[in-house]
């Protein structure tokens, strides 16, 4: 089913999906080109710049506290950070939301508790962030772990004990700074 709207322009067309109508009429409309909204759009939602250092924060619901913390030690340092509790609304593709901002990501924080070791969720996104760049930044932080409970796909990262991170943030600190540099 087509619709032809003759008042923003000659030839735009509608097709039904009234979302991208809506950008096209928006885009004519305005003056403001398509990609420049939905750039500013997803700007918006994320809060994120292209030249922002965006850390994901892998970690179990039961783990929220924690992970919290640590987001704000390393929002600290410059970076930003993702965290599903806190950066998906209501309404958003929750797996879909988490692969975009795990491709937009730098590098990623595992926090592996009793609770996270084994759940699927923090497997998976540490299976997808391997998986989009092998030699991505997969930092595993162990907090009531023991080095040999660590699964598999992260084996050959160097884990750090969670009375280390400030060990880790110096050294986040410093690819912000070469990222901004």
């Amino acid at each position: 089913m087509q619709f032809r709207l003759g008042s923003p322009g000659p030839g735009l067309r509608c097709d039904g999906r009234w979302g991208l109508c809506s950008l096209l009429l928006l885009s004519r409309l305005t003056g403001f080109g398509i990609v420049q909204y939905i750039v500013k759009k997803a700007k918006l939602k994320s809060g994120q710049t292209p030249s922002d250092y965006l850390v994901f924060v892998s970690h179990a619901t039961a783990d929220k506290w924690l992970a919290k913390t640590i987001c704000e030690k390393i929002e600290q340092t410059g970076a930003r950070t993702f965290r599903d509790d806190r950066d998906i609304d209501g309404g958003d593709d929750i797996p879909e939301e988490i692969r975009r901002h795990i491709v937009r990501s730098n590098e990623m924080i595992v926090l592996l508790t009793p609770e996270s070791i084994d759940r699927p969720w923090v497997l998976l996104e540490v299976g997808a962030a391997w998986g989009r760049r092998r030699r991505a930044r997969i930092v595993a932080v162990l907090c009531h772990v023991e080095v040999d409970t660590i699964p598999d796909i992260l084996g050959s990262k160097k884990a750090i004990p969670i009375n280390s991170l400030d060990e880790y943030l110096k050294g986040l600190r410093r690819r912000v700074e070469k990222r901004k540099s």
